[in-house]
């Protein structure tokens, strides 16, 4: 186009010229003279303009792209009303996946839609996840060394649209409960100079902000945004290791630090009370949570208003929608010592009222949109452990290929697969109790003796390798505990799980060992 317009300017140009110079010997009047003049001048700056060099687009900050094509079918199938879960699991953690995938889980079914393997380079790790308001994008950082790379999945085929090459490591991204994905998407980088990146869901992910480490000053580990999506709240530690940290509060029309908030040693984690009102914080460092209470005026400062002890170190945090229960994961590393509870904090009473046993090394919770469950992601368990908030019991399990890290939940409002799903914004109230749980986490009524001791042959059989993977009584060995069990669970591993596949078992046998695996106690 460009090339193009030069040309014909150059002809007017000549044109101009042969016109101005036949007008010189032919005795036209002055004022004519002076018109062919003046539009030569104008065509020769015209000229002028377009011979200049045509500038190349940098991209935002020094952030590298790369688009793809992402075209194709729907992935999976979905209704209006249905509400899906996303779920990354990874390659962590003793993980006995061979690679990064990507889950579309039906919640109320807890049945498995589809299961992707990510299009990434060797070497990354998927840790995080975000999904856009609408479901057309599905963000995934990797959490290794020598990642450089923010993939952006097409939310309908899940293939790869594009990619953001930030120079560093990407961690967490839209973490939280309240986060304005229908506005801005909040990623954190592992590059002191990009640090948190907000992009633009509705413009080809357009980078449109940055927050780096010399605003927050610390080191920070993750952002939230507050409900109204008007700050930032981004825990930094001390880089000594043994002093308090604090929380940095952005003005997200800015991307300038209004007001820092001292909290505990190491914290991880922000969530939000509905009314934009209290915070609370998980201090990783000090093993506590901390209640603050956030200034409704310029002049009301944020400020810690409550600490409550734990036993352990906490880590991802959620809130019920009432803001009465807090969730909190209990997360030590190592095989040999992986936690295995979720404790629930009275947040009026400021106790802990309840530890919930769940699968190995909880790492965050996250509460369905009509806040009847928490699910745990587990980076040692590979599954998911499903907690009932009305009686705060584990209901069940669904299991995943590799270490979950993130889960995000979406309601579809159309038939088309994540074509248009309505907001997950939290009610003002809880719903009310399921009456029923699915049948893939009930436990099998009327079992035979008989059917069970089958199991139980069947599960130390070296052929089987059941034993040799998951220990003598099923509480995990090289693979993850798995009692409790069903035979649906197992059927699913068998077909899906890489590591799996090459384990033969008939119809009976599966159901048999489910049988067994669900006469054990958790």
């Amino acid at each position: 186009m460009q090339r193009i317009s030069a040309v014909s300017v150059v002809g007017a140009l000549l044109l101009l010229t042969a016109l101005l110079l036949s007008a010189c010997t032919s005795g036209v009047s002055q004022s004519d003279f002076n018109a062919l003049q003046a539009r030569l001048q104008a065509k020769e700056s015209e000229l002028a303009k377009l011979q200049q060099a045509i500038p190349t687009p940098t991209p935002p900050f020094g952030i590298g792209v790369e688009m793809f094509d992402a075209s194709g079918p729907p992935a999976y199938e979905a209704q209006p009303g249905q509400l899906l879960a996303f779920v990354q699991s990874g390659m962590a953690y003793d993980s006995p996946a061979a690679s990064n995938f990507l889950t579309v889980v039906d919640v109320r079914s807890r049945r498995v839609l589809v299961q992707v393997a990510v299009d990434m380079p060797r070497g990354y790790q998927t840790h995080g996840l975000a999904v856009s308001a609408d479901a057309r994008w599905i963000y995934l950082p990797s959490f290794v060394g020598s990642s450089r790379k923010l993939h952006i999945l097409d939310g309908r085929s899940l293939k790869l649209a594009k990619t953001l090459d930030v120079g560093a490591y990407t961690h967490h991204a839209d973490e939280g409960t309240y986060k304005q994905t229908d506005r801005f998407i909040l990623v954190d980088t592992g590059n002191p100079e990009h640090g948190q990146i907000v992009l633009d869901p509705n413009n080809s992910n357009e980078v449109i902000g940055h927050i780096p480490f010399s605003t927050v000053v610390g080191r920070p580990y993750s952002g939230w945004s507050s409900p109204d999506g008007s700050f930032a709240y981004i825990t930094a530690s001390s880089h000594l290791s043994d002093q308090k940290g604090w929380i940095s509060k952005i003005d997200l029309s800015t991307f300038k630090e209004t007001a820092f908030v001292p909290v505990g040693v190491g914290p991880v984690w922000v969530a939000f009370a509905a009314d934009g009102k209290t915070a609370w914080v998980s201090n990783a460092g000090s093993n506590d949570v901390m209640q603050v209470k956030i200034g409704q005026s310029r002049d009301e400062k944020d400020q810690v208003v409550a600490t409550v002890p734990l036993g352990g170190s906490p880590y991802g945090i959620v809130l019920t929608h009432d803001g009465k229960k807090l969730y909190v994961a209990k997360k030590t590393y190592g095989a040999a010592n992986s936690s295995t509870s979720v404790y629930v904090v009275d947040t009026e009473a400021k106790k802990v009222i309840k530890e919930i046993k769940v699968g190995k090394q909880p790492d965050h919770v996250f509460l369905t949109p009509d806040g009847r469950e928490v699910w745990v992601g587990e980076n040692r368990g590979y599954e998911i452990s499903i907690i009932d908030t009305a009686t705060d019991e584990v209901t069940g399990y669904v299991p995943m290929p590799g270490d979950v890290h993130s889960i995000r939940f979406i309601e579809v409002s159309t038939p088309s697969a994540g074509t248009a799903p309505v907001s997950t914004a939290a009610p003002t109230a809880p719903a009310a109790k399921a009456g029923t749980v699915p049948a893939s986490s009930a436990s099998p009524t009327g079992a035979s003796a008989d059917l069970i001791a089958r199991g139980q042959k069947t599960f130390s059989q070296s052929s089987a390798k059941c034993q040799l993977c998951h220990g003598e009584d099923a509480r995990g060995s090289v693979g993850p505990n798995i009692r409790g069990k069903t035979a649906d669970d197992i059927r699913y591993q068998l077909e899906n799980n890489p590591q799996m596949q090459s384990i033969k078992l008939s119809g009976d046998e599966i159901e048999a060992v489910g049988a067994y695996l669900q006469s054990l106690p958790k």
